[in-house]
């Protein structure tokens, strides 16, 4: 899941367990992060509605990444607890609008020279300087 900081909340829901064995109940799922990394606050796991929605403003956030994994437990009818394999994994790539592309052709601050090309020379050509329209400098 690709995720524009700032843009409105996405959600993703996850396939429910498959595996019910008898007497068992109180099914829960839960979310576990690779390298022991703790989700943000504007990620939120709803283990209840197999919902993963996110929000996010911060825009230190730009680039990081988050791998979900995320298992069922059940509870036996002795009140132990089954861990299922892990059942869903989702990426969640947060981007900030510093990582967007620009799709746009670029404008010189005056216009390519005309070049002639001749065949078996070097060609050698430099772009005139670009016009700076975001102020981002690139």
């Amino acid at each position: 899941m690709y995720y524009m900081i700032a843009s409105e909340t996405q959600k993703q829901t996850f396939l429910p367990y498959q595996y019910w064995p008898v007497g068992c109940g109180n099914l829960k799922y839960r979310v576990f992060l690779t390298g022991g990394q703790r989700l943000p606050n504007c990620i939120n796991f709803n283990g209840l509605n197999r919902l993963i929605t996110v929000d996010c403003i911060d825009s230190k956030l730009g680039g990081s990444q988050y791998n979900l994994s995320i298992q069922a437990f059940i509870t036996d009818k002795y009140g132990s607890e089954r861990v299922s394999s892990v059942i869903s994994q989702i990426k969640i790539f947060l981007i900030s609008d510093a990582f967007k592309i620009n799709t746009t052709a670029p404008m010189f601050k005056q216009p390519p020279a005309d070049q002639t090309i001749i065949e078996g020379q070097l060609f050698s050509f430099k772009l005139p300087d670009i016009i700076d329209n975001d102020g981002s400098g690139e």
